[in-house]
């Protein structure tokens, strides 16, 4: 691959993670940060529709024990249809990746500290 060729792709890969953190922020409610299952989807490269039926298994495992059901929300589609999706905090998206293959778990883990780097830092005391 040209040097051109590789700076190109760099650069868009790279504008395309600035947007997704960009989309990333705006969905914080409050104090709470989340992540729409749209946004899950494109980041580990599955199907949304296929992750929406994921996510509705996993629901009443999360509901018997966390108390409360995952937040249904709308967005509009291409063609400017009302369709559904998850908006999820980070806790609830760590726990829809425990479903995922080892890759694009990581890749979820890694985009939340990206993008919501933790507030602790830690000091090594000798």
């Amino acid at each position: 691959m040209s040097s051109n060729k590789l700076r190109f792709s760099k650069a868009r890969k790279f504008n395309k993670i600035m947007k997704e953190i960009t989309l990333l922020k705006k969905n914080m409610h409050g104090n709470v940060q989340t992540m729409t299952s749209l946004e899950i989807a494109e980041l580990t490269g599955k199907n949304h529709f296929d992750l929406m039926r994921a996510i509705r298994k996993m629901e009443p495992a999360w509901e018997k024990v966390n108390g409360c059901k995952f937040a249904l929300v709308e967005y509009q589609d291409k063609k400017g249809e009302l369709r559904p999706c998850y908006q999820l905090a980070k806790t609830e998206c760590l726990y829809i990746a425990t479903k995922f293959n080892d890759e694009a778990r990581a890749k979820l883990v890694l985009r939340w500290e990206l993008v919501f780097p933790p507030r602790i830092t830690l000091r090594v005391v000798r």
